[in-house]
């Protein structure tokens, strides 16, 4: 991991939305379904490059 491979991405979305994470690994050409954020969180990710988050706002 390093500074463009972050092992955990630390976000504020808005209070009261509901976002459902996907990580995209550009490289493998893959997607995975994450978990459902709201407001302050820690994102878990690969740690390894290539790797992009996609938030997407969903109803709760």
């Amino acid at each position: 991991t390093g500074v463009a491979q972050p092992a955990l991405l630390e976000l504020s979305l808005p209070e009261g939305e509901h976002y459902q994470a996907e990580i995209i690994d550009t490289w493998e050409m893959s997607v995975t379904p994450g978990a459902i954020y709201s407001g302050r969180v820690d994102v878990p990710m690969p740690g390894k490059a290539y790797q992009a988050l996609l938030l997407r706002r969903v109803e709760p």
